[in-house]
């Protein structure tokens, strides 16, 4: 080592390698810190004992034109051959008291895939939004598996305790699909005409 003293320029080589330094390990705990929180999604398969693809598609497509107002109006995508609907629908979130500005609606994705003996259920791209009228701020957005909201600001405990919520109704918007589809009976490929 030698006892030479540092120049300013020594200083100022030690100083930017320090600052990139910094900016790279701020970068890292960003990124990391953000790759955690996924979309909220919930995925279950279920059991059709002794009916195939077609089969349980067509049970599907019978269920979602009589569980939504709408089937046709909510249904994205329909594969026969790969046995795949995908729905973008909606349920409505109700708020009322100081907490009536997160009232509105949570969108989201629903997908069917069905195999030989079974079919998926997956709900995903959950996003709030609220009522037209209402606080733009106390619209969510997407809802992740984050433990809060990501929104700061005056009414930051807010957002929380409603993104809560919003995961909980989600959570329970999910159950009450899967009870639905496991009360299906009526398995045919093709509609029945003869009555």
């Amino acid at each position: 080592m030698s006892n030479t003293p540092k120049t300013g320029e020594s200083y100022l080589k030690t100083y930017a390698m320090l600052k990139k330094f910094t900016l790279l390990f701020a970068l890292m705990v960003s990124l990391f810190g953000s790759a955690q929180d996924k979309p909220l999604s919930y995925s279950e398969v279920i059991q059709v004992e002794g009916k195939n693809q077609a089969e349980i598609y067509g049970g599907l497509r019978l269920w979602v034109a009589t569980a939504f107002v709408n089937g046709k109006a909510v249904t994205q995508m329909e594969d026969a051959t790969t046995g795949t609907l995908i729905l973008r629908a909606l349920f409505i979130f109700k708020k009322g008291g100081i907490y009536s500005a997160y009232q509105g609606k949570i969108d989201y994705t629903l997908k069917l895939q069905s195999k030989d003996g079974r079919f998926r259920v997956e709900m995903s791209g959950l996003t709030h939004e609220n009522d037209p009228g209402n606080a733009p701020d106390c619209s969510l957005g997407l809802i992740t598996t984050a433990e809060k909201s990501g929104k700061g600001g005056i009414n930051k405990g807010a957002h929380n305790k409603i993104w809560r919520e919003i995961k909980n109704k989600s959570a329970e918007h999910f159950a009450e699909i899967v009870t639905s589809l496991k009360s299906l009976d009526n398995f045919n490929a093709e509609a029945e005409e003869d009555w």
